[in-house]
């Protein structure tokens, strides 16, 4: 079973790191292609990526600290 936060999250941060702060525009372009394709699994995916990427880049993100 896939973990859908994980997956957006890994994606989101694999955009950040390809394209920087274009990284909402390239999310963006894939949406309208996935849309344009009649793709509703790929639409959804799309947009939770860009909110995730939108949370990263936001100024007020904090990564949550993590206990080991």
């Amino acid at each position: 079973m896939i973990d859908f936060n994980i997956a957006t999250s890994r994606a989101a941060e694999e955009l950040i790191s390809k394209h920087g702060r274009l990284a909402p525009i390239r999310a963006a372009m894939r949406i309208d292609a996935m849309a344009k394709s009649g793709d509703l699994d790929g639409y959804v995916a799309w947009i939770r990526i860009l909110k995730r990427v939108e949370e990263l880049l936001s100024p007020d993100h904090v990564e949550p600290k993590t206990t080991h």
